[in-house]
């Protein structure tokens, strides 16, 4: 009994630790997105629209080259969180020394790219003579960055194989925040769109060496990348890599080619609505992502532990229900009252949209903790295919609907093709675990009906007092039914290590005052 009751308060620990690390994982992206939020109408004042324009084209042009990265930042977590404590630990070094090489070649070429497309879009853009040139100069610095920043990806590849997922994403956020920083700075001091490239290629130095800094001091055998850059190192890793890239990318365009469909067969102005209505819900879909992928290296430290693999599993399937479908419930209760807000003139059938795109949202869920496992386990391979043929699917249903029922028809056609394929996934990695994804689904959702419930019910009833067509009146029915579904959780449907979870969370800004206050009595009672 002592020996069960140690390993049952281990696989807690184990879980509220994952709960911990999916927290800061999000908190990260939220930071570094917050920042580029903000930096919005601060740099269309400042710039003006057509120099705007240019560094926004610069920008998106460098991360529509950087998507091409081999997946090799995949294998290389995967390998470090799977192997480096093992019997092939050298192989492991090599293969981070050779990645290393690898990634600052792919960024030099990389940025070589993007300089060029910057010398043809200049004059392509229709610009003013004067903005040629200053397009010219930023898309090269702006080369110079991504080659840098491509250093970067590599030393968070390698922490989140080690599962450092604090130091990665404080590596992250801390670069937003100098990069958004020193840009307020020079605008404040008069400075033009050639000076903020010239900054963000600098910004984008410092971030490299304090990464490949941080990487040596928490792992002394990456430190100076022993071996060149070897085929062999890399040979192995490339097929696992491209194929995770491949998914990826087909997963992401399932989502993303509605709007093109519609245009095309409706006409550019039936896009509106659609692409209106699925913003909230996409948005909610990275949450979802982003939680589980801290699963991933997880899972692929006991990819050859089926006991293991299954606590993964089943962790990971909960988890993202207990996080994500609340809001997705929440976008399903407050659809029209949120777009009233948003946009004032809500298009016809745009609240249709977002009910459909938050529930096929809330049925991927079901599956984004069963991909992180079998990507952990090495299936990269299973999971292309299996996207690539929800894509097709979804493709195919999604006119077939455009012309039954109209611009709701890609939502509805990716509802179906996301809930089979979520359903498919649960059950491909469940089967290797002896649990179907029934049994699965059942025992990890069904605490969560009364929560949920309350939940709506108290957001509904929120919206129908006050003003629920303005921003004020929405925040305060989506937090009224937040607040209603922590409770709830907390009391009826939550698990023990959600309750220590949510412990920590409510304790964590007393423990910020704490510190705060703390110091400023030290500094206090320092003498002079």
């Amino acid at each position: 009994m002592p020996i069960q009751n140690e390993d049952r308060e281990k696989h807690r620990d184990e879980r509220v630790r994952l709960m911990g690390n999916s927290a800061i994982h999000y908190a990260g992206m939220a930071a570094s997105g917050v920042v580029g939020i903000a930096l919005v109408p601060i740099l269309l004042r400042s710039l003006g629209a057509e120099r705007y324009g240019i560094w926004i084209i610069a920008t998106a042009t460098a991360a529509l080259v950087g998507a091409f990265d081999f997946g090799l930042p995949l294998a290389l977590t995967r390998d470090i969180a799977a192997n480096l404590n093992g019997d092939n630990q050298q192989q492991t070094i090599a293969f981070a020394g050779a990645a290393a090489r690898a990634s600052l070649l792919l960024g030099c070429i990389g940025g070589l790219l993007i300089a060029a497309i910057g010398v043809k879009l200049s004059t392509t853009l229709h610009l003013a003579a004067a903005d040629e040139h200053v397009a010219r100069v930023v898309f090269a610095l702006i080369g110079i960055s991504f080659a840098l920043d491509r250093l970067v990806g590599f030393s968070g590849a390698v922490l989140m194989g080690l599962q450092r997922f604090a130091l990665m994403n404080l590596l992250y956020s801390a670069t937003a925040l100098v990069r958004g920083t020193g840009i307020l700075a020079l605008l404040w001091y008069g400075g033009r769109l050639v000076s903020l490239a010239i900054w963000n290629a600098v910004a984008a130095l410092i971030t490299v060496v304090v990464a490949l800094i941080i990487v040596g001091l928490v792992e002394p055998r990456f430190r100076g990348f022993r071996g060149g850059l070897r085929w062999s190192s890399l040979r192995s890793h490339l097929s696992f890599g491209l194929y995770a890239l491949a998914g990826n990318i087909v997963a992401r365009l399932t989502w993303e080619v509605a709007p093109l469909l519609i245009g095309f067969v409706l006409g550019a102005a039936s896009i509106v609505p659609f692409y209106i209505g699925q913003r909230f819900p996409l948005a909610i879909g990275d949450v979802s992502w982003r939680i589980t992928e801290v699963v991933f290296p997880a899972a692929s430290a006991v990819a050859g532990n089926r006991e293991g693999s299954r606590r993964m599993l089943e962790f990971s399937t909960r988890w993202s229900l207990v996080v994500v479908l609340p809001l997705c419930l929440m976008l399903i209760v407050l659809a029209p009252n949120l777009l009233q807000a948003w946009v004032k003139a809500v298009p016809q059938q745009a609240a249709l949209v977002l009910r459909l795109m938050a529930a096929a949202v809330a049925a991927e869920t079901i599956g984004a903790g069963a991909y992180n496992v079998l990507l952990g386990q090495g299936g990269a391979r299973r999971a292309f295919v299996l996207f690539a043929g929800a894509a097709v699917v979804s493709a195919i249903l999604s006119l077939v609907f455009l012309h039954q029922v109209g611009i709701t028809g890609p939502a509805v056609a990716l509802l179906i093709a996301v809930t089979f394929t979520s359903l498919l996934l649960v059950q491909m990695v469940g089967h290797k675990h002896g649990i179907s994804a029934w049994r699965l689904l059942g025992q990890e959702s069904g605490s969560l009906v009364v929560p949920l419930l309350m939940s709506a019910g108290a957001a509904w009833g929120a919206a129908q007092i006050g003003h629920p067509e303005r921003w004020r009146g929405v925040v305060a029915a989506a937090a009224i039914g937040g607040v209603a579904y922590i409770i709830a959780l907390y009391l009826f449907g939550g698990r023990e290590e959600e309750r220590m979870f949510l412990k920590k969370l409510a304790k964590f800004p007393a423990f910020l005052i704490r510190q705060a206050y703390g110091r400023l009595n030290r500094r206090a009672s320092m003498p002079g």
